[in-house]
């Protein structure tokens, strides 16, 4: 169980996905070529088939947007199987991952920009993908409150600074916000300020030439949630939890795994 949206890309061989859903069980049996979604806080399994385990690509990815494009590319719990349009569809989709994994030089802001390419891949090339019906009201609340965070962030802002900005009522621009991000006004603060951190953290400065990782913190996009894709030799980066008073051990998404 996660607390952020997982995209596996299977690059060959096959396994199995099971999830539960309103105390039903389900399960996929899936091949190379495919792609399957694990949601925030859901309980899921998969495992390599035995004769032919899988090797696969994975992203972990979080924000306001996160949710609008995995409807676009009718992808869901109740949906969670990406079935490509064609080989060459689906080759454009995974190169943007594979090319965040096989290049650890990128600059961050040639990660985002395969990260954005992968997505519009994922939902062009996607046999389930559909058209969501925009909130522009909405949209524009949330986006002027992104806005307003990234340009005092480093104050000390409230909730109610928040939803005066936009000149709403606190409850109602509480539940507002939720809906379209998934997260409370303070838990968006929260996760932006530590961004913000943990890019100080790996911006430019000098790295000692035994490094045995390289992360990239990025948002989709804009202001937004923590996204984190690993390069790694030998592990993983100890990075603080939300909770910010205790070291727990990052995954270490991106990366390829080959389950034997």
């Amino acid at each position: 169980m996660r607390n952020h949206y997982l995209i596996h890309c299977i690059l060959s061989g096959s396994g199995t996905y099971q999830t539960s859903i309103g105390g039903a069980d389900f399960q996929y049996r899936l091949h190379g070529g495919q792609a399957f979604l694990a949601e925030p806080n859901k309980l899921v399994h998969y495992y390599a088939d035995r004769d032919q385990p899988w090797e696969y690509m994975w992203i972990e990815f979080d924000g306001m947007k996160a949710r609008e494009y995995l409807s676009e590319a009718g992808l869901s719990q109740h949906s969670p199987v990406y079935h490509p349009l064609s080989d060459q569809g689906r080759e454009l989709c995974f190169g943007h991952l594979r090319q965040m994994v096989d290049h650890p030089e990128l600059l961050p802001s040639q990660v985002m920009g395969h990260a954005y390419l992968f997505f519009g891949a994922l939902i062009q090339s996607s046999r389930s993908a559909k058209k969501t019906v925009k909130n522009n009201i909405q949209d524009f609340y949330v986006q002027s409150t992104a806005d307003f965070i990234e340009n005092h962030y480093m104050e000390d802002i409230s909730v109610e600074d928040l939803a005066a900005n936009v000149n709403l009522n606190r409850s109602y621009f509480s539940k507002l916000f939720k809906k379209a991000t998934t997260k409370t006004p303070q838990e968006f603060l929260i996760l932006y300020r530590m961004n913000k951190a943990c890019q100080f953290l790996i911006s430019p400065s000098p790295r000692s030439p035994s490094s045995q990782a390289m992360e990239i913190l990025f948002t989709l996009p804009g202001p937004s949630s923590l996204y984190m894709i690993s390069h790694p030799r030998n592990g993983g980066k100890e990075i603080l939890d939300q909770r910010g008073t205790e070291l727990s051990q990052y995954p270490i998404p991106g990366s390829r795994h080959r389950h034997e």
